[in-house]
């Protein structure tokens, strides 16, 4: 790792999907995508779905430097603790974006909104002696759920396309 950069790692509770010296990486924050240089202010941050983008040190080592030079993961939602030195992700589900499934991403979306349409006009979610709190909580969770479809969605229509 050169002087320039700076350590990354992106964790998740079954493994660790990369841990190298990075030159930037790009984050899905809650509130839009952020960048991460060398010598960032230290903060933590709450992460949406979406695309990590890394831009690895190719002079790492030996093995990263035959590996392309920008990494892409989906993430699911996440946090992110940033130092000066590092930044770290830690995420319940994160993917290598180049594995990503379009069709199966489509099909997801189509799932999702069907339900939420469903739920609106009261043909299905919870039955008719539900609350209405119990129903607006089931919204919710389905429109949380549509919004992480529909950036796996977008994700992987942006690696197919540019493959």
């Amino acid at each position: 790792m050169s002087i320039s950069d700076f350590e990354f790692a992106l964790l998740t509770p079954e493994k660790s999907l990369l841990r190298t010296g990075a030159q930037s990486v790009l984050l899905p924050g809650e509130q839009g995508q952020m960048g991460v240089l060398p010598g960032h202010e230290a903060m933590v941050a709450l992460l949406g779905p979406g695309v990590v983008e890394v831009e690895v040190d190719s002079s790492a080592d030996a093995a990263t430097a035959a590996a392309p030079t920008k990494r892409s993961f989906f993430i699911e939602e996440g946090v992110a603790e940033v130092t000066p030195g590092y930044c770290r992700i830690l995420a319940p589900y994160a993917q290598e974006a180049n594995q990503l499934d379009r069709q199966d991403a489509f099909e997801r979306v189509q799932k999702l909104e069907m339900a939420l349409t469903d739920v609106m006009t009261g043909r299905g979610g919870p039955d008719s002696a539900a609350s209405g709190e119990a129903r607006d909580s089931f919204m919710a969770q389905l429109q949380a759920q549509l919004r992480c479809a529909r950036a796996r969605l977008a994700a992987a229509s942006n690696i197919s396309s540019s493959s």
